[in-house]
This record gives structure tokens, C-alpha cells and sequence, in this order.
């Protein structure tokens, strides 16, 4: 058996995004020349983080994004990839549920361990949604290993007695804590050469996706901006409904207060030059992006319809989704303070289980104990 243990990390793609920053901020941590992460993404596009993973010697392999008419096509796909491929292989680590089934099912002839992770609550509504539950009903079955981001996560994908078993784990969203610490000195610094100095910054990170409730962003910022007119919307992230987005702050009349800001690999610096938090979205199995605002002592103000597992600090306001426009901005008003007062307190993060370091640990050792072991 080869010393160096392959995972193959199966994802939609290699954006931004949260599934996708889990598992970046683990490889950038984790010892590469004992353990080495490889990709299969569905996707021909150039991706954001494609760069990073061929740098650090991963592979990107590219399968047909299934559309349900290209069943066979796909099923096709990974007979023959695992057939070439799976003798350099171990584990199997999917972040996608849809046909997840198709390529688990597959994966017990070549004996890969599979682990399927979940990132979410919700597949959205109507019938693609219902569709979508269906295929990734069977997944709790034929994977080796259940892994979520956080309880609800978990119970969604699995089913509520997954919390009992041995290969259900609760797979925290850790990140590299020093790099989101409060620097009040670089704060100013950024605002200057943002040209942002003397203004309040709302700020939000997120794929553009209905998931993200940016419609609800924009209405709440409209208001805010009623009373607090020196005030600019940082949104970082892309996405498919980028162009929407776009249209509706224009129609708003609220555009140009609104730095898009696209995918970005500084997050932190970012964070710094906020002063509120926004986060109201319509489901999300936990938000990383969240752990990375509180560890920057940033004041959030969140949806009820996250876990309540981001709770980490008392930088958390929940506000209900049904409130409205005002009711989020006077909640935001609130919650903007004097940042000279602003501190993070990574220590008390870390001692929740969110240190990447922590997390780097356990991943290693369970890929030394399983690596030979299939159920």
C-alpha cells in the first residue's frame, strides 16, 4: 500500500463557495506529502480555485454536469474513471448529494471508502427540489461515512437517527482563526485605500444564489440608507444570479452605493473594514462565512432559519426572515458601534472546535485508521 493516501474530493465546482472553502482551508493545511486531495468537479469551466490545487500537486478531473437526460452519459463517466483511476484512490469524500448515489454505488466494486458530507438544510422548492430529495435519499445507506456540518445538516440528509451511529460525525466549519483577527491599525489603512474613510460599511459574503436572499440585502440596505445616507454595501461573492442582482439595485436607485466585489481570496481583509454583518439567508447548513465575521469580532445580524451550531459569541442578532425591511434596518442601526471597542476573541472560537489545526488532526488520524477499512 502507498505510504501517501489519495482523497478524492467530489464537488459542483471549484469556486467560492462554502463547501468548497471547507475543504481549501483544509488542504492549505494539511500535510501534503502524506496526504493528497484530488478533485472531480462538474464543471468545463476555469474555476477560482483551480490555481491553488494544481499548485500544491492536486488533480481536477472534469465529468458531465448531469441534467437527467444525460443519465447514461454520466453513469458512463465514472465506470470508466474509477475503472482507470480508482486503484489510486482510498477515500471517495463527496460534497454533492444529488448523484452522489450513482458513483457511491459504483465505488463498492473498486472497495473505496466513501464519505458523503453534507453542507445544507434545504434543496430549495418546487419540483427540481423534489426531485433532487429523491435521488439523495439512498446516500444514508451506501456511504461509509456521514459527515455534516452541523446537527440540522446532518438530520436533513441522513435521517434523524444518523446522531446514533459510529460513522455519523459532526465535521466542524474550522478555519485558520489568526488570519481573522481584529487589527483596528489595518482597518484604517483599508478604508483609506478603499476610499471608504468616514463611511459605515454593511457588508455580506455569499455565492449569489437564491439560498443567499440577496433580494432581502438589498431591501434592507434601501432602508438603511434612508437614515444613514454616507453608508456603502460590500458584497463578495458571485453567482448565477449576479445579473438580477445587478438590475434590481439599479432599479433601486441604490447601485452606486454598492461595491461588488466578486470572488476574492483576502475575505479577511474584508472583514476588517466592515462594521454590520449581513446574513439573512433562507437556509444553510451552518454559514461559514459566519465564523469567519465573529472571529473578526464583526457584529452579525442573521436570518432564523440558520442552525443555531454558528452561534459562537454574542455577536449574533437573529432577526425573522417575515420582519420587515425597517425592522432589519433598525436592528442594524442598533448594532453599529464604535469600533475602537471592536476586539476578537479567537481563543473562545477555537475552544469551540473551529481551529483548522484541530480539525487537520482528527483528519489525519482518520484517514490513517480507516484507510483499509471498508464496510
Amino acid at each position: 500500500m502507498n505510504n501517501k493516501v489519495r482523497v478524492l474530493h467530489v464537488l459542483g465546482s471549484t469556486n467560492l463557495g462554502g463547501a468548497q472553502s471547507f475543504v481549501m482551508n483544509l488542504y492549505r493545511k494539511i500535510d501534503t506529502t502524506k496526504i493528497q486531495f484530488d478533485f472531480v468537479i462538474h464543471t468545463n469551466d476555469a474555476c477560482f480555485y483551480d490555481q491553488e490545487i494544481l499548485s500544491r500537486g492536486g488533480k481536477i478531473f472534469r465529468c458531465p454536469n448531469y441534467k437527467g437526460n444525460n443519465h447514461f452519459e454520466y453513469l458512463s463517466w465514472w465506470k470508466k474513471f474509477l475503472r482507470d483511476n480508482s486503484e489510486n484512490y482510498e477515500f471517495l469524500h463527496s460534497h454533492i448529494r444529488s448523484t452522489a448515489w450513482i458513483y457511491m454505488m459504483l465505488c463498492r466494486k473498486y472497495k473505496l471508502n466513501t464519505i458523503a458530507h453534507s453542507h445544507s438544510i434545504s434543496s430549495g422548492k418546487g419540483f427540481k427540489s423534489f426531485v433532487k430529495n429523491s435521488m439523495q435519499l439512498p446516500i444514508r445507506y451506501i456511504s461509509n461515512y456521514q459527515f455534516a456540518c452541523s446537527e440540522k445538516a446532518g438530520t436533513w440528509l441522513f435521517g434523524r437517527s444518523i446522531i446514533y451511529k459510529k460513522t455519523f460525525k459532526i465535521v466542524k466549519n474550522s478555519i485558520e482563526l489568526e488570519k481573522y483577527y481584529f487589527d483596528y491599525s489595518k482597518r484604517t489603512l483599508l478604508k483609506e485605500e478603499m476610499d471608504l474613510k468616514g463611511k459605515k460599511i454593511i457588508g455580506h459574503i455569499g455565492r449569489m444564489t437564491t439560498a443567499k436572499n440577496h433580494l432581502k440585502i438589498l431591501g434592507v440596505f434601501q432602508e438603511f440608507k434612508k437614515n444613514n445616507s454616507n453608508t456603502i454595501l460590500l458584497l463578495i461573492g458571485d453567482g448565477e444570479l449576479k445579473e438580477k442582482i445587478v438590475e434590481e439595485a439599479n432599479k433601486m436607485n441604490i447601485l452606486n452605493d454598492i461595491y461588488f466585489l466578486g470572488a476574492v481570496h483576502n475575505v479577511e481583509d474584508y472583514l476588517q473594514v466592515m462594521d454590520v454583518f449581513l446574513f439573512p439567508s433562507l437556509w444553510e447548513g451552518l454559514g461559514i462565512s459566519l465564523i469567519e465575521a465573529q472571529a473578526a469580532g464583526l457584529e452579525c445580524v442573521i436570518s432564523d432559519s440558520i442552525p443555531e451550531d454558528v452561534i459562537l459569541s454574542d455577536l449574533i442578532t437573529i432577526v425573522p426572515l417575515k420582519e420587515s425591511h425597517s425592522y432589519w434596518a433598525k436592528i442594524i442601526q442598533n448594532k453599529i458601534t464604535n469600533t475602537s471597542h471592536r476586539q476578537s476573541d479567537i481563543n473562545n472560537i477555537a475552544e469551540q472546535g473551529y481551529d483548522i489545526n484541530q480539525l487537520v488532526s482528527w483528519f489525519e488520524e482518520f484517514y490513517r485508521q480507516k484507510r483499509s477499512s471498508v464496510h
